[in-house]
């Protein structure tokens, strides 16, 4: 059968292609598909360049990254396409008892609203990664701290996902990672050394999607390795708001809190009252806080990543787990997922606050199906729990015209 397959796709290199014969290999001999997932390590469009952090050059153009990515010059990820071969995805760090039960669309079944397209705005995570000499590590290792590794730290599954996914090796640094920026230490020495540079990336994310609390940290960090390959040093970045972190820490919890002391009822009226609140007190633009929740909470202008971190804090401090997604659009993208009563549904604020003379919610309270033609999970957010809620799903907005949302601008 082997050969069969061979000869036809001998065939069709003549008659239509390698492209097309290859695609017959595959199905021939799933050998010669896992050496080609292997080395090509096919990722979707959204995780292209998650290494570095670049967006990728347009149609037709190539960068000086385009061809060192290429010729395995850095780290970064290649661009191959949409997710071809869904299956060579692999995430180092995740505990081997995290299964996953979401279904991706196809990235060529997405039918992104004109009107849409522009609300977007996620910014992937970048490092900076390095390997010195066996001289400069020693000298690292000695001279720089672990600052406080977070040992005494446990972290509730039902509002920290990211963290429960995680092996107990990802863990023990992800609790690293967010004790030193709890105290806005920007370097310290790893509590973990055989931790690759992937394997920190998805840490790093773990740490930033559970905790949008942490407004002050950057979506940049670095990291120094041994020249064997040890992970040795971390280095964080803090952004403006850190220059006087106890203002601004005020500041932030000071709007947390106006919102959650008068968000009442069932956890879906709060659930709609927040919504509504963030939408009419924002408006979709770019600035250089709009990846952190403080951009959507007390700047009033941001990007679908502030837009998702701020429901999901204020979400959490009324009780009700709310989880940051990470995705694709038709670009980077971020949204919701929220539990009400059990059940598990997708929000998208920034696409309901598209029209800034009303608030919609078109993308509100939506099943995994319904996201299908506009939105696919990707990276950790695969993991989270799928959503085929129905008891909230499609509930008449117009039910819960008795209150009105105010904001009380001078409280912020």
């Amino acid at each position: 059968m082997k050969k069969t397959g061979y000869v036809i796709a001998v065939i069709l290199i003549i008659l239509l292609g390698a492209s097309a014969a290859g695609g017959l290999l595959y199905v021939a001999d799933p050998g010669f598909a896992s050496m080609v997932n292997e080395r090509l390590n096919i990722r979707g469009k959204d995780d292209v360049n998650t290494v570095s952090g670049e967006m990728p050059a347009e149609d037709g153009d190539t960068t000086d990254e385009t061809v060192a990515a290429e010729a395995g010059e850095t780290g970064t990820d290649v661009d191959y396409g949409p997710t071809v071969f869904p299956e060579a995805e692999h995430y180092e760090g995740v505990s081997p008892e995290a299964v996953s039960d979401y279904t991706p669309p196809s990235e060529y079944d997405l039918h992104i609203p004109e009107e849409l397209s522009g609300f977007l705005g996620l910014v992937p995570f970048e490092d900076t990664v390095e390997t010195v000499s066996d001289e400069e590590a020693d000298r690292i290792e000695a001279e720089l701290p672990m600052g406080p590794v977070g040992d005494e730290l446990d972290f509730d599954p039902l509002y920290y996902p990211y963290y429960a996914i995680l092996d107990e090796e990802s863990k023990h640094l992800y609790r690293q990672i967010y004790a030193n920026a709890i105290e806005l230490n920007p370097s310290f020495r790893a509590v973990e050394k055989d931790v690759s540079s992937k394997q920190l990336y998805d840490i790093f994310s773990a740490v930033f999607d559970d905790h949008p609390e942490l407004f002050w940290l950057n979506t940049a960090y670095g990291a120094i390795y041994r020249q064997n390959g040890d992970f040795l040093e971390l280095d964080l970045s803090f952004n403006e708001t850190a220059d006087d972190i106890e203002t601004s820490r005020a500041a932030f919890e000071e709007a947390v809190s106006l919102i959650t002391s008068t968000a009442e009822g069932s956890d879906y009226d709060k659930e709609r009252y927040v919504h509504d609140k963030l939408a009419e007190y924002n408006e979709y633009r770019r600035n250089s806080l709009d990846q952190s929740a403080y951009s959507g909470i007390i700047k009033g202008e941001t990007v679908c990543a502030g837009y998702s971190r701020a429901f999901q804090h204020i979400m959490t401090q009324l009780g009700i787990p709310c989880y940051m997604c990470e995705g694709y659009a038709g670009e980077a993208h971020g949204w919701n997922i929220i539990c009400l009563d059990g059940e598990y549904y997708n929000v998208d604020l920034t696409w309901d606050d598209a029209d800034p003379g009303e608030i919609r919610y078109n993308y509100f309270n939506k099943t995994d199906a319904d996201y299908g033609f506009t939105h696919i999970r990707r990276g950790l957010s695969t993991y989270l729990p799928s959503c085929n809620g129905e008891k909230y799903r499609d509930h008449d907005p117009g039910e819960f015209d008795d209150y009105s949302v105010t904001w009380d601008e001078g409280a912020v």
